[in-house]
């Protein structure tokens, strides 16, 4: 019998490169639909050639510019129900009525015959039924799960490959809509944006910033900080004041520091691979220090305090009673400092977890930077030197500056164990 081919969507790793670390690369992973879990046929594929006219004044033809075919927008829709997912479906495979009919008497006496041991010429119960909805190779069971899934994609600007037959596009899911039925009926659409047909990964440039946003993030952030930290109304142990003052002139020095580092690109003081490994060190710096200031502040006020500010004012005070807040020059303070005391360490504390999220964020972009602009990364081995790198990757000993470059070295020498960064040849260093 014939078997009908999976709807695959396949998450494409974009260049995961040896020795870098997780970070780099996404492990590949695919969202297979058969049966009961595939798209309502048909699926439509539009291909279309891109030409740019112009009409010269006083000439009756026109000069076109052809630019290239282009893979137009594509829409699919489906059902996916707990109790066909939960179970296996016949696969939709079109043998007419009659085909079907005794297809299905062969595979039901299959399935008896397998269970008493004696085995059947009329099929083996499994050879027209399939699991409707798998990921990462798992049966998926919930619909609800399966929409999970698609959303996470959707969210995640994830780069995917799909795969019907003998059909092939990449690019991403552009929208994902969803009408629920009940909680275990869902009737959904996707929508995809296709960038190639099935070519070799084409450079994906999605919410990448400039350097100068990182230093315009961080200053913000920065300026932020210094504002919501303003010496209190409350009164204030000297000692907490100067930790707090000494731990934000930190903060700001890392941000400076990003700011000096990207502003040596336009001086070419140092390579751009240089500038982007020295931000995500940079970042970690300062995500260190904002969370050291919000360690500080925890052990400031105490923790019930902290957590019951739309606590009764009887069970405030008993807390007071017997934790009085640190943050007092005399050890403790009436109700109404306490609740300024509380809500000021909140307003500093979430400025401090805004410049750790953009800490975090900043540096996988960095990240994702040095990855599309490497070649390789390499761990060196005893006798390796820059001649020879330049030679097995560039074909020449001459172009072994370019990887000195890149990795901040001055000599050709290497010693053993050093993870380097193998620059595209084509783009230079890049960043």
């Amino acid at each position: 019998m014939a078997s009908v081919s999976a709807f695959v969507i396949e998450e494409v790793p974009q260049g995961a490169l040896a020795g870098i670390g997780a970070s780099f690369g996404v492990a590949s992973s695919g969202l297979e639909l058969q049966g009961r879990g595939l798209p309502h046929r048909p699926l439509s594929l539009t291909t279309s050639q891109r030409v740019t006219m112009t009409w010269l004044p006083g000439y009756s033809v026109g000069v076109a510019q052809v630019l290239g075919a282009k893979e137009e927008i594509t829409s699919i829709k489906g059902r996916w129900c707990d109790k066909y997912l939960s179970s296996n479906s016949a696969a939709a495979a079109d043998l007419g009525p009659l085909g079907n009919a005794f297809a299905g008497i062969d595979n039901a006496i299959g399935r008896v015959a397998n269970q008493v041991g004696l085995g059947s010429g009329f099929g083996d119960g499994s050879v027209n039924e399939t699991v409707a909805v798998k990921y990462a190779g798992k049966r998926v069971e919930k619909a609800y799960k399966a929409a999970e899934i698609v959303d996470d994609m959707v969210r995640g600007a994830t780069f995917v490959e799909v795969r019907w037959d003998n059909h092939a596009r990449r690019g991403f899911i552009t929208k994902f809509s969803k009408e629920w039925h009940t909680a275990l009926d869902l009737e959904w659409e996707m929508e995809f944006t296709w960038i190639s047909r099935s070519e070799a990964n084409p450079p994906v440039t999605a919410q990448e910033l400039s350097m100068g946003d990182t230093t315009s993030l961080f200053q913000t952030l920065s300026d932020a900080l210094n504002l919501a930290a303003l010496p209190p109304t409350f009164p204030m142990a000297n000692d907490a004041l100067a930790d707090l003052d000494a731990g934000i002139k930190r903060v700001a020095a890392a941000t400076q520091a990003i700011a000096d580092t990207i502003g040596n690109v336009t001086a070419l003081v140092l390579a751009p691979f240089g500038v982007a490994r020295a931000v995500m060190a940079l970042c970690d710096t300062i995500r260190g220090q904002a969370d050291g200031l919000r360690d500080f502040l925890k052990n400031q006020v105490p923790g019930d305090l902290r957590t019951n500010r739309a606590g009764s004012s009887t069970t405030i005070k008993a807390q007071m009673a017997s934790r009085p807040a640190a943050l007092s020059a005399a050890g403790a303070l009436g109700f109404a400092d306490t609740m300024i005391a509380i809500e000021y360490v909140h307003r500093v504390d979430g400025i401090l977890k805004q410049i750790v999220s953009a800490a975090v964020l900043q540096k996988d972009e960095y990240a994702r930077r040095v990855e599309r602009t490497a070649v390789a990364v390499v761990t060196t081995r005893e006798g390796d030197d820059l001649r020879s790198l330049a030679s097995r990757f560039y074909g020449s000993p001459h172009d072994w500056k370019r990887i000195a470059q890149a990795n901040g070295l001055t000599s050709a020498g290497l010693t053993a164990g050093l993870n380097l960064i193998i620059p595209r040849s084509s783009d230079g260093d890049g960043c």
